[in-house]
């Protein structure tokens, strides 16, 4: 089922639009990728446009309404996504990639990565928009590396995996003392 509950904050033209390069934050609706969402909307100041995506529109509504009170221009919407269902997940591409701009950037914060596919990475890559995510799993990573690394450099695309802090990165600290020891 695909919902797309567009809500537009300060739109330009539409020409504007199409040139506005799109972060797309996967997660939106969740506590990591909502905080994320807002931290970033203020930080880059209508630099891009915000396409928050998940299963909630009333989440997702909520926290459009939060990132309008910030009185940042920019243009902000919702795109429904299931990661269990490609079509929605190309509907999207297809809905907001702007095929002018290079700097389109996916920012995965749709965890738990434990047990499951990174189906996003090759997507992006397909589209030609850059790939972040803050997964915390080791098998994850090293799957997505294996699977899709030549892929992202023949297409010119940058895949950044396991960028997240908890506890990945602590997990990486706790790993290097131990060798020390």
């Amino acid at each position: 089922m695909e919902i797309d509950k567009s809500k537009k904050v300060n739109v330009g033209s539409e020409e504007e639009c199409e040139l506005t390069p799109c972060l797309f934050v996967v997660g939106a609706t969740g506590r990591i990728g909502g905080a994320t969402a807002q931290m970033l909307w203020k930080r880059l100041k209508g630099s891009y446009k915000f396409v928050l995506c998940g299963r909630d529109s009333k989440a997702a509504n909520l926290l459009i309404e939060k990132l309008k009170e910030m009185n940042v221009n920019g243009i902000v919407t919702h795109h429904y996504v299931n990661l269990d269902d490609e079509k929605t997940l190309r509907n999207l591409f297809e809905t907001h990639v702007p095929k002018q701009s290079k700097r389109n950037v996916l920012l995965n914060c749709a965890g738990p990565y434990q047990n499951s596919e990174p189906v996003l990475i090759p997507l992006a890559i397909e589209y030609g928009v850059n790939y972040v995510d803050i997964c915390d799993d080791t098998y994850y990573a090293e799957k997505a590396i294996s699977k899709f690394n030549q892929f992202a450099i023949d297409k010119n695309v940058k895949c950044l995996v396991t960028c997240g802090p908890f506890p990945g990165f602590s997990n990486v600290i706790a790993a290097t003392l131990l060798d020390q020891i």
